[in-house]
């Protein structure tokens, strides 16, 4: 641990990890739902932007953990 731990990078590495993973979750969600507005939602998404949803809540998720341990090591 560093002796100067940065909480405003430690905050944002929270918002942004849980954002990717709201994100992430309403995608599973609507994948699985029986909901037939976001069954058509789905399908008018199409593959290409579910799959660059997708990879933007992962590097969310990805970046804000990166600023947690960051924020955590001083660096």
């Amino acid at each position: 641990m560093s002796e100067h731990p940065n909480p405003a990078r430690a905050a944002l590495g929270v918002v942004l990890a849980l954002a990717g993973s709201l994100l992430l979750t309403a995608l599973v969600y609507m994948t699985n739902s029986t909901d037939p507005a976001l069954e058509r939602l789905m399908f008018q998404l199409g593959l290409a932007l579910t799959g660059l949803l997708s990879a933007l809540g992962q590097g969310l998720v990805f970046f804000g953990l990166w600023l947690l341990w960051s924020a955590a090591r001083g660096r």
